[in-house]
Order: structure tokens, then sequence, then C-alpha cells
């Protein structure tokens, strides 16, 4: 069975990317980060970045949202699309 890729983006499409291969399972996070980030709790699901592709990545920028992670968000439309932990 081929693998399955999937697009994604932000709002306006300053930021565009392909996830290759499985996603892993979905997980939803209530901490108090998420919730300011997006309004509401958080339901994601990650990848390895070896899986990831970023096509389109001008209006992508990163905040340092604790010691510890930063957040991936579109500067134009605001869109909330990544979370990596510092270092990695």
């Amino acid at each position: 069975m081929a693998k399955k890729n999937r697009r994604g983006g932000c709002l306006c499409g300053g930021v565009r990317y392909e996830v290759r291969g499985e996603l892993r399972s979905v997980v939803g996070c209530h901490c108090s980060q998420c919730r300011r980030t997006s309004g509401n709790f958080v339901t994601a699901t990650n990848c390895g970045l070896d899986d990831l592709v970023l096509e389109k990545d001008a209006t992508l920028r990163w905040y340092r949202s604790s010691e510890s992670a930063e957040r991936g968000f579109c500067s134009v439309c605001g869109g909330n699309l990544f979370w990596r932990p510092i270092g990695g």
C-alpha cells in the first residue's frame, strides 16, 4: 500500500507544507500555552522532521513560547501551524 501524503498550510497561503507518510496518533492538549495560542484546547498530530517538507515558508515565524518549546505561525494571517521542542 502506498504511503499517503498530506498537504496543508495557513489561511493566506504564505506557509504551505507536505507531510509524507503516516501520521502519528492524534493528541489533545489543554495546557495554558495551547489554550492561549488557539483560544481553546488543541488537537494535533505529529510527524518526523524527515517527513515534513516546507513548500513555502516566506511568512513562517517562530516564537519561543517557553524554555522548552517554540511555536511556528504565519506572520501575515496569524495561523498557528507548528510546535517543536527547543533544540530539535
